[in-house]
Protein backbone atom coordinates (compact mmCIF):
# COMPACT_ATOMS: atom_id res chain seq x y z
CA UNK A 1 0.00 0.00 0.00
CA UNK A 2 1.42 3.81 -0.68
CA UNK A 3 1.12 6.32 1.21
CA UNK A 4 -0.95 7.87 -0.80
CA UNK A 5 -3.48 5.51 -0.46
CA UNK A 6 -3.23 5.23 3.26
CA UNK A 7 -3.52 9.08 3.29
CA UNK A 8 -6.50 8.67 1.71
CA UNK A 9 -7.92 5.96 4.02
CA UNK A 10 -6.81 8.39 6.65
CA UNK A 11 -8.85 11.17 5.78
CA UNK A 12 -11.58 10.48 8.04
CA UNK A 13 -10.70 9.03 11.58
CA UNK A 14 -13.82 7.39 12.00
CA UNK A 15 -13.51 5.12 9.05
CA UNK A 16 -12.64 1.71 10.30
CA UNK A 17 -14.35 -0.87 8.80
CA UNK A 18 -15.38 -3.38 12.07
CA UNK A 19 -19.03 -4.57 11.11
CA UNK A 20 -17.06 -7.44 8.96
CA UNK A 21 -14.33 -8.44 11.92
CA UNK A 22 -14.72 -11.98 12.85
CA UNK A 23 -15.07 -11.93 17.04
CA UNK A 24 -17.00 -13.54 19.35
CA UNK A 25 -19.84 -11.48 21.51
CA UNK A 26 -18.42 -12.80 24.63
CA UNK A 27 -15.66 -11.06 26.59
CA UNK A 28 -13.96 -14.38 27.84
CA UNK A 29 -14.13 -15.52 24.16
CA UNK A 30 -14.22 -19.48 23.36
CA UNK A 31 -11.14 -21.30 24.50
CA UNK A 32 -10.37 -24.79 24.19
CA UNK A 33 -9.12 -26.77 26.55
CA UNK A 34 -5.81 -26.35 26.32
CA UNK A 35 -6.30 -22.72 25.63
CA UNK A 36 -7.85 -23.03 29.54
CA UNK A 37 -4.30 -24.76 30.53
CA UNK A 38 -2.13 -22.61 29.20
CA UNK A 39 -4.04 -19.64 30.86
CA UNK A 40 -3.82 -21.14 34.33
CA UNK A 41 -0.63 -22.12 33.85
CA UNK A 42 0.59 -18.10 32.91
CA UNK A 43 -1.46 -17.45 36.14
CA UNK A 44 0.30 -19.45 38.51
CA UNK A 45 3.51 -18.69 37.01
CA UNK A 46 2.97 -14.76 37.83
CA UNK A 47 1.63 -15.47 41.44
CA UNK A 48 5.23 -17.49 41.74
CA UNK A 49 6.89 -14.61 40.60
CA UNK A 50 5.37 -12.53 42.89
CA UNK A 51 5.72 -15.08 45.76
CA UNK A 52 9.22 -15.37 45.37
CA UNK A 53 10.23 -12.00 45.02
CA UNK A 54 8.52 -11.69 48.08
CA UNK A 55 9.97 -14.06 50.13
CA UNK A 56 13.80 -12.34 48.61
CA UNK A 57 12.52 -8.74 49.88
CA UNK A 58 11.71 -10.36 52.85
CA UNK A 59 15.06 -11.80 53.50
CA UNK A 60 16.81 -8.98 52.44
CA UNK A 61 15.25 -6.82 54.22
CA UNK A 62 15.74 -8.80 57.41
CA UNK A 63 18.41 -10.59 57.51
CA UNK A 64 21.19 -7.67 58.72
CA UNK A 65 18.48 -5.66 61.02
CA UNK A 66 16.26 -8.13 62.11
CA UNK A 67 15.80 -7.42 65.84
CA UNK A 68 15.92 -3.85 65.44
CA UNK A 69 13.26 -3.83 62.60
CA UNK A 70 11.28 -6.15 64.94
CA UNK A 71 11.70 -3.74 67.20
CA UNK A 72 10.39 -0.93 64.97
CA UNK A 73 6.98 -3.11 64.71
CA UNK A 74 6.38 -3.72 68.14
CA UNK A 75 6.81 0.11 68.85
CA UNK A 76 4.59 0.80 66.50
CA UNK A 77 1.83 3.41 66.86
CA UNK A 78 -1.34 1.43 67.01
CA UNK A 79 -3.66 4.75 66.58
CA UNK A 80 -1.43 5.86 63.41
CA UNK A 81 -1.56 2.70 61.73
CA UNK A 82 -5.24 2.25 62.71
CA UNK A 83 -5.19 5.74 60.51
CA UNK A 84 -3.48 4.46 57.35
CA UNK A 85 -5.98 1.14 57.77
CA UNK A 86 -8.52 3.58 57.21
CA UNK A 87 -6.82 5.27 54.41
CA UNK A 88 -7.04 2.27 52.45
CA UNK A 89 -10.11 1.31 53.27
CA UNK A 90 -11.21 5.32 51.80
CA UNK A 91 -8.72 4.39 48.72
CA UNK A 92 -10.82 1.18 47.95
CA UNK A 93 -14.60 2.69 48.44
CA UNK A 94 -13.60 5.78 46.75
CA UNK A 95 -12.39 3.75 43.59
CA UNK A 96 -15.61 1.79 44.23
CA UNK A 97 -18.04 4.71 44.20
CA UNK A 98 -15.92 6.34 40.65
CA UNK A 99 -16.80 2.53 39.34
CA UNK A 100 -20.43 2.49 40.39
CA UNK A 101 -20.81 5.98 39.19
CA UNK A 102 -19.89 5.13 35.56
CA UNK A 103 -21.95 2.57 35.52
CA UNK A 104 -24.78 4.40 36.97
CA UNK A 105 -24.91 6.31 33.45
CA UNK A 106 -26.19 3.45 31.86
CA UNK A 107 -27.68 1.35 34.50
CA UNK A 108 -29.88 2.75 37.47
CA UNK A 109 -30.18 -0.39 38.58
CA UNK A 110 -26.49 -1.31 39.32
CA UNK A 111 -25.94 -1.89 43.16
CA UNK A 112 -23.00 -0.22 44.94
CA UNK A 113 -21.45 -3.92 46.92
CA UNK A 114 -21.58 -5.14 42.96
CA UNK A 115 -18.80 -1.99 41.92
CA UNK A 116 -17.13 -3.00 45.19
CA UNK A 117 -16.80 -6.83 44.02
CA UNK A 118 -15.75 -5.57 40.46
CA UNK A 119 -12.96 -3.13 41.42
CA UNK A 120 -11.41 -5.60 43.58
CA UNK A 121 -11.58 -8.10 41.07
CA UNK A 122 -9.71 -5.64 38.99
CA UNK A 123 -7.20 -5.22 41.50
CA UNK A 124 -6.56 -8.94 41.90
CA UNK A 125 -5.65 -9.04 38.11
CA UNK A 126 -3.73 -5.98 37.95
CA UNK A 127 -1.81 -7.09 40.24
CA UNK A 128 -1.15 -10.44 38.73
CA UNK A 129 -0.37 -9.47 35.47
CA UNK A 130 2.93 -7.77 33.80
CA UNK A 131 2.26 -4.18 33.26
CA UNK A 132 -1.30 -4.12 35.03
CA UNK A 133 -2.44 -5.52 31.89
CA UNK A 134 -5.48 -7.79 33.12
CA UNK A 135 -7.26 -5.65 35.29
CA UNK A 136 -9.54 -4.13 32.23
CA UNK A 137 -11.10 -7.12 30.26
CA UNK A 138 -11.28 -9.54 33.91
CA UNK A 139 -13.20 -6.11 35.05
CA UNK A 140 -15.30 -6.10 31.79
CA UNK A 141 -16.00 -9.59 32.02
CA UNK A 142 -17.30 -9.10 35.64
CA UNK A 143 -19.59 -6.66 34.36
CA UNK A 144 -21.01 -9.19 31.67
CA UNK A 145 -22.04 -11.45 34.89
CA UNK A 146 -23.48 -8.28 36.51
CA UNK A 147 -25.99 -7.47 33.80
CA UNK A 148 -23.94 -4.65 31.85
CA UNK A 149 -23.46 -5.04 28.39
CA UNK A 150 -19.83 -5.51 26.74
CA UNK A 151 -20.03 -2.45 24.88
CA UNK A 152 -21.30 -0.05 28.37
CA UNK A 153 -18.70 -2.17 29.77
CA UNK A 154 -15.46 -1.17 27.76
CA UNK A 155 -17.26 2.40 27.49
CA UNK A 156 -16.48 2.32 31.76
CA UNK A 157 -13.19 1.18 30.65
CA UNK A 158 -11.67 3.54 28.56
CA UNK A 159 -13.31 6.75 30.08
CA UNK A 160 -12.18 5.50 33.59
CA UNK A 161 -8.47 5.17 31.98
CA UNK A 162 -8.86 8.40 30.47
CA UNK A 163 -9.26 10.26 33.64
CA UNK A 164 -7.00 7.83 35.23
CA UNK A 165 -4.41 9.05 32.80
CA UNK A 166 -5.42 12.90 32.99
CA UNK A 167 -4.96 12.76 36.68
CA UNK A 168 -1.59 10.54 36.58
CA UNK A 169 -0.31 13.66 34.12
CA UNK A 170 -1.48 16.34 36.26
CA UNK A 171 0.47 15.06 39.13
CA UNK A 172 3.88 14.04 37.48
CA UNK A 173 3.47 17.85 36.46
CA UNK A 174 3.01 19.55 39.78
CA UNK A 175 5.59 16.63 41.03
CA UNK A 176 8.28 17.31 37.84
CA UNK A 177 8.02 21.42 38.46
CA UNK A 178 8.30 21.44 42.50
CA UNK A 179 10.68 18.57 43.45
CA UNK A 180 12.53 17.24 40.38
CA UNK A 181 15.53 18.24 42.40
CA UNK A 182 15.04 16.51 45.21
CA UNK A 183 14.46 13.23 43.03
CA UNK A 184 17.89 14.03 40.65
CA UNK A 185 20.08 14.50 44.14
CA UNK A 186 19.67 10.82 44.67
CA UNK A 187 20.96 10.58 40.95
CA UNK A 188 21.47 6.60 40.90
CA UNK A 189 19.79 3.48 41.11
CA UNK A 190 22.66 1.05 41.62
CA UNK A 191 21.69 -2.61 40.17
CA UNK A 192 24.37 -5.23 41.35
CA UNK A 193 24.68 -8.16 38.46
CA UNK A 194 26.78 -10.98 39.13
CA UNK A 195 28.69 -9.03 42.09
CA UNK A 196 29.07 -5.61 39.74
CA UNK A 197 28.03 -2.66 40.59
CA UNK A 198 25.64 -1.24 37.92
CA UNK A 199 25.10 2.75 38.88
CA UNK A 200 21.95 3.65 36.49
CA UNK A 201 21.51 7.90 36.54
CA UNK A 202 17.59 7.60 38.08
CA UNK A 203 17.40 10.40 35.52
CA UNK A 204 16.56 7.94 32.47
CA UNK A 205 13.84 6.77 34.61
CA UNK A 206 12.23 9.70 35.60
CA UNK A 207 12.48 10.98 31.83
CA UNK A 208 10.80 8.15 30.37
CA UNK A 209 8.51 7.47 32.95
CA UNK A 210 7.04 11.10 32.98
CA UNK A 211 7.25 11.17 29.33
CA UNK A 212 5.08 7.93 29.04
CA UNK A 213 2.45 8.97 31.14
CA UNK A 214 2.12 12.05 29.20
CA UNK A 215 2.98 11.32 25.49
CA UNK A 216 -0.09 8.38 25.71
CA UNK A 217 -3.16 11.00 26.18
CA UNK A 218 -1.28 13.72 24.10
CA UNK A 219 -0.53 11.59 21.16
CA UNK A 220 -4.33 9.85 21.48
CA UNK A 221 -5.75 13.39 21.62
CA UNK A 222 -3.84 14.83 18.62
CA UNK A 223 -4.56 12.17 16.70
CA UNK A 224 -8.45 12.32 17.38
CA UNK A 225 -8.76 15.91 16.16
CA UNK A 226 -5.88 16.57 13.78
CA UNK A 227 -5.81 14.50 10.51
CA UNK A 228 -2.50 15.95 9.34
CA UNK A 229 -1.04 14.07 12.80
CA UNK A 230 -2.40 11.38 12.43
CA UNK A 231 -1.55 10.16 9.21
CA UNK A 232 1.78 11.40 10.29
CA UNK A 233 2.02 8.95 13.04
CA UNK A 234 0.01 5.77 11.28
CA UNK A 235 2.08 6.42 7.74
CA UNK A 236 5.00 8.68 7.87
CA UNK A 237 6.70 7.20 11.61
CA UNK A 238 5.10 3.36 11.23
CA UNK A 239 7.06 3.54 8.07
CA UNK A 240 10.45 4.48 9.33
CA UNK A 241 9.72 2.01 12.23
CA UNK A 242 9.63 -0.41 10.07
CA UNK A 243 12.54 0.49 7.91
CA UNK A 244 14.92 0.13 10.66
CA UNK A 245 13.43 -2.97 11.90
CA UNK A 246 11.85 -1.81 15.23
CA UNK A 247 8.07 -2.47 13.76
CA UNK A 248 7.95 -5.83 12.36
CA UNK A 249 4.40 -5.86 11.28
CA UNK A 250 3.43 -2.49 10.19
CA UNK A 251 -0.25 -2.97 8.85
CA UNK A 252 -1.18 -4.63 11.89
CA UNK A 253 0.33 -1.72 14.47
CA UNK A 254 -1.41 0.83 12.08
CA UNK A 255 -4.72 -1.17 12.73
CA UNK A 256 -4.06 -1.18 16.01
CA UNK A 257 -3.27 2.52 16.90
CA UNK A 258 -6.28 3.77 14.72
CA UNK A 259 -8.51 1.56 16.73
CA UNK A 260 -7.07 3.08 20.15
CA UNK A 261 -7.45 6.47 18.64
CA UNK A 262 -11.07 6.01 17.78
CA UNK A 263 -11.83 4.35 21.01
CA UNK A 264 -10.15 7.56 22.57
CA UNK A 265 -11.68 10.23 20.36
CA UNK A 266 -15.67 8.50 21.04
CA UNK A 267 -15.10 7.87 24.93
CA UNK A 268 -13.55 11.75 25.32
CA UNK A 269 -16.50 12.88 23.21
CA UNK A 270 -18.74 10.99 25.70
CA UNK A 271 -17.18 12.59 29.04
CA UNK A 272 -17.44 15.87 26.96
CA UNK A 273 -21.16 16.00 26.75
CA UNK A 274 -21.42 15.57 30.43
CA UNK A 275 -19.06 18.07 32.09
CA UNK A 276 -20.54 18.04 35.57
CA UNK A 277 -20.20 14.17 35.80
CA UNK A 278 -16.54 14.36 34.30
CA UNK A 279 -15.70 16.86 36.64
CA UNK A 280 -17.35 15.12 39.44
CA UNK A 281 -15.30 11.48 38.46
CA UNK A 282 -11.90 14.02 37.88
CA UNK A 283 -12.20 15.15 41.78
CA UNK A 284 -12.81 11.68 42.66
CA UNK A 285 -9.79 10.31 40.67
CA UNK A 286 -7.79 12.82 41.38
CA UNK A 287 -8.75 11.77 45.14
CA UNK A 288 -7.73 8.65 45.52
CA UNK A 289 -4.17 9.60 43.98
CA UNK A 290 -3.65 11.94 46.33
CA UNK A 291 -4.47 8.97 49.32
CA UNK A 292 -2.51 6.62 48.04
CA UNK A 293 0.40 8.50 47.80
CA UNK A 294 0.19 9.80 51.32
CA UNK A 295 0.54 6.02 52.61
CA UNK A 296 4.72 6.29 52.82
CA UNK A 297 3.89 9.01 54.93
CA UNK A 298 1.54 7.61 57.72
CA UNK A 299 3.90 4.42 57.34
CA UNK A 300 6.45 6.76 58.79
CA UNK A 301 3.99 8.24 61.56
CA UNK A 302 2.54 4.61 62.50
CA UNK A 303 6.61 3.34 62.48
CA UNK A 304 8.04 6.92 64.32
CA UNK A 305 9.74 7.98 61.63
CA UNK A 306 9.62 11.50 62.18
CA UNK A 307 11.14 13.75 64.28
CA UNK A 308 9.25 16.01 66.19
CA UNK A 309 6.66 18.59 64.08
CA UNK A 310 6.91 22.13 65.36
CA UNK A 311 4.62 23.33 63.23
CA UNK A 312 1.94 22.60 60.35
CA UNK A 313 3.92 23.63 57.89
CA UNK A 314 6.83 20.78 58.58
CA UNK A 315 3.44 18.15 58.72
CA UNK A 316 2.48 19.53 55.41
CA UNK A 317 5.69 19.70 53.82
CA UNK A 318 5.94 15.78 54.72
CA UNK A 319 2.72 14.73 52.95
CA UNK A 320 3.41 17.07 49.93
CA UNK A 321 7.21 14.96 49.79
CA UNK A 322 5.04 11.64 50.37
CA UNK A 323 3.00 12.25 47.87
CA UNK A 324 5.82 13.62 45.09
CA UNK A 325 7.98 11.02 45.77
CA UNK A 326 5.28 8.23 45.26
CA UNK A 327 4.46 9.56 42.38
CA UNK A 328 7.67 9.25 40.84
CA UNK A 329 7.89 5.90 41.93
CA UNK A 330 4.88 5.32 39.77
CA UNK A 331 6.10 6.78 36.81
CA UNK A 332 9.83 4.43 37.37
CA UNK A 333 8.00 1.04 38.67
CA UNK A 334 5.69 1.76 35.52
CA UNK A 335 8.48 1.35 32.81
CA UNK A 336 9.24 -2.20 34.05
CA UNK A 337 6.58 -4.79 33.13
CA UNK A 338 6.89 -7.54 36.10
CA UNK A 339 3.29 -9.07 37.87
CA UNK A 340 2.73 -6.30 40.73
CA UNK A 341 6.26 -4.67 40.38
CA UNK A 342 7.41 -7.23 42.68
CA UNK A 343 11.31 -6.70 43.94
CA UNK A 344 11.27 -3.41 41.70
CA UNK A 345 8.61 -1.95 43.76
CA UNK A 346 10.48 -2.65 46.96
CA UNK A 347 14.12 -1.50 45.74
CA UNK A 348 12.97 2.13 44.57
CA UNK A 349 10.57 2.63 47.26
CA UNK A 350 13.90 2.44 49.36
CA UNK A 351 15.78 4.15 47.00
CA UNK A 352 13.45 7.29 47.23
CA UNK A 353 12.53 7.05 50.79
CA UNK A 354 15.92 6.46 51.80
CA UNK A 355 16.72 10.21 53.55
CA UNK A 356 12.71 10.65 53.93
CA UNK A 357 12.28 9.75 57.33
CA UNK A 358 14.40 11.81 59.71
CA UNK A 359 14.18 10.55 63.19
CA UNK A 360 17.86 9.73 64.75
CA UNK A 361 19.07 6.74 64.47
CA UNK A 362 16.03 5.36 62.40
CA UNK A 363 17.86 4.16 59.30
CA UNK A 364 20.05 2.14 61.53
CA UNK A 365 18.05 0.17 62.96
CA UNK A 366 16.29 -1.01 59.67
CA UNK A 367 13.95 1.98 59.83
CA UNK A 368 13.32 2.52 56.27
CA UNK A 369 13.39 -1.41 55.82
CA UNK A 370 10.61 -1.68 58.22
CA UNK A 371 8.46 1.26 56.51
CA UNK A 372 9.01 -0.16 53.12
CA UNK A 373 8.14 -3.42 54.14
CA UNK A 374 4.85 -1.68 56.14
CA UNK A 375 3.48 -0.29 53.12
CA UNK A 376 3.98 -2.83 50.45
CA UNK A 377 1.99 -5.22 52.87
CA UNK A 378 -0.46 -3.10 53.94
CA UNK A 379 -0.88 -1.54 49.92
CA UNK A 380 -0.31 -4.40 47.83
CA UNK A 381 0.14 -7.68 49.38
CA UNK A 382 -2.92 -8.05 51.58
CA UNK A 383 -5.23 -6.09 49.61
CA UNK A 384 -3.80 -8.58 46.73
CA UNK A 385 -4.66 -11.46 48.79
CA UNK A 386 -7.92 -10.09 49.42
CA UNK A 387 -8.99 -9.31 45.68
CA UNK A 388 -7.66 -12.80 44.98
CA UNK A 389 -10.35 -14.56 47.36
CA UNK A 390 -12.93 -12.01 45.91
CA UNK A 391 -11.97 -12.66 41.90
CA UNK A 392 -12.31 -16.32 42.84
CA UNK A 393 -15.64 -16.63 44.40
CA UNK A 394 -17.44 -14.07 43.42
CA UNK A 395 -20.42 -15.45 40.47
CA UNK A 396 -18.09 -18.40 40.60
CA UNK A 397 -21.61 -20.45 40.63
CA UNK A 398 -22.92 -20.97 36.86
CA UNK A 399 -19.41 -20.46 35.56
CA UNK A 400 -17.33 -23.31 34.04
CA UNK A 401 -14.10 -23.73 36.81
CA UNK A 402 -11.67 -23.56 33.59
CA UNK A 403 -13.29 -19.98 32.90
CA UNK A 404 -12.56 -18.50 36.45
CA UNK A 405 -9.03 -17.94 35.25
CA UNK A 406 -9.76 -14.80 32.51
CA UNK A 407 -7.53 -14.67 29.37
CA UNK A 408 -6.72 -10.39 30.81
CA UNK A 409 -4.31 -8.88 28.16
CA UNK A 410 -4.09 -6.23 26.28
CA UNK A 411 -5.09 -8.15 22.89
CA UNK A 412 -8.08 -9.29 24.34
CA UNK A 413 -9.26 -5.77 25.57
CA UNK A 414 -8.14 -4.39 21.87
CA UNK A 415 -10.78 -7.14 20.68
CA UNK A 416 -13.56 -6.18 23.32
CA UNK A 417 -12.86 -2.28 21.68
CA UNK A 418 -13.10 -3.41 18.09
CA UNK A 419 -16.70 -5.47 18.73
CA UNK A 420 -18.21 -2.55 20.55
CA UNK A 421 -17.08 0.39 18.50
CA UNK A 422 -20.06 1.08 16.55
CA UNK A 423 -22.29 0.77 19.13
CA UNK A 424 -20.38 3.14 21.46
CA UNK A 425 -20.04 5.86 18.96
CA UNK A 426 -23.31 5.65 17.64
CA UNK A 427 -24.34 6.37 21.62
CA UNK A 428 -21.67 8.75 22.26
CA UNK A 429 -22.39 10.73 18.80
CA UNK A 430 -26.18 11.04 20.17
CA UNK A 431 -24.84 12.49 23.75
CA UNK A 432 -22.53 14.82 21.98
CA UNK A 433 -25.28 16.14 19.74
CA UNK A 434 -28.22 16.24 22.46
CA UNK A 435 -25.65 18.20 24.73
CA UNK A 436 -25.03 20.68 22.36
CA UNK A 437 -28.57 20.76 21.95
CA UNK A 438 -29.36 21.36 25.43
CA UNK A 439 -26.25 23.96 25.82
CA UNK A 440 -27.52 26.14 22.49
CA UNK A 441 -31.53 25.99 23.50
CA UNK A 442 -29.90 27.20 26.70
CA UNK A 443 -28.08 29.85 25.59
CA UNK A 444 -30.48 31.06 23.29
CA UNK A 445 -33.09 30.76 26.35
CA UNK A 446 -30.36 33.33 28.25
CA UNK A 447 -29.95 35.72 25.65
CA UNK A 448 -33.94 36.67 24.98
CA UNK A 449 -34.03 37.01 28.75
CA UNK A 450 -30.73 39.33 28.75
CA UNK A 451 -32.59 41.12 25.93
CA UNK A 452 -35.81 40.97 27.86
CA UNK A 453 -34.48 42.59 30.87
CA UNK A 454 -32.36 45.15 28.58
CA UNK A 455 -35.63 46.26 26.45
CA UNK A 456 -37.43 46.60 30.43
CA UNK A 457 -34.26 49.17 31.25
CA UNK A 458 -34.54 50.71 28.03
CA UNK A 459 -38.41 51.68 28.84
CA UNK A 460 -38.08 52.20 32.43
CA UNK A 461 -34.98 55.05 31.75
CA UNK A 462 -37.37 56.38 28.78
CA UNK A 463 -40.48 56.97 30.81
CA UNK A 464 -38.45 58.41 34.06
CA UNK A 465 -37.01 61.10 30.97
CA UNK A 466 -40.41 61.44 30.12
CA UNK A 467 -41.81 62.55 33.63
CA UNK A 468 -38.45 64.88 33.96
Amino acid sequence: MSNEDEKNKLETPSSIDLKNQNVSPSPSNEKSPKDKKKSLIKYILYLLIILVTTILVLWFSLYENFDETIGLFTQMNWTYFAVFVGMILLYYLVSSIILFAFVKLYYKHYKFHQAVANSMIGNFYNGATPGASGGQVAQIYTFSKQGVSISSAASVMVMSYIVYQICLIIMGIISVCTHIQDVLSIQTIDLTINGVNVPIPIVIFVVFGFLLNLLVIVILFFMSYSTKFHTFICVSLINFLAKIHLCKHPDETREKVRVQVENFRVEFRRLQSNIPFFILVFFLTFLTLIISETYPFLCGLALNGFDKFTSFNDVFNKIVLSIVYTNFHQMITGLIPIPGSSGVSEFVYIRLFSIYYDTPGFSAKGGINAAMLLWRFMSFHIPFLISGIVAGTYKSRGIPRGDRFIESDKKTFYTIQLQTYEERRATSDLAYETHTFERKDLLDKTEKKENSLKNKKDDNDTNIEGKK
